[in-house]
């Protein structure tokens, strides 16, 4: 299994909420940068948004694509 490393920054604002997400994978060196335009979670926000991420790139075979080849 390939072991992801996600980071996260937020624009911290109350309208048009962001998460500024990047991916990497250890064992390719890739770096994927994505934004998430969702609302504010304040409860287990970062289980929360490492869930999201991996079901986005789940469902974007660009970005699946782009992380786990070489």
């Amino acid at each position: 299994m390939q072991e992801l490393i996600i980071t996260y920054k937020e624009n911290n604002r109350f309208n048009n909420h962001r998460y500024f997400v990047t991916v990497e994978n250890i064992e390719t060196d890739k770096i994927v940068e994505m934004e998430l335009k969702i609302p504010k979670i304040y409860f287990l926000e970062k289980r929360k948004i490492r869930k999201l991420i991996l079901k986005e790139i789940q469902q974007n075979k660009e970005v699946y694509n782009d992380l786990f080849t070489m």
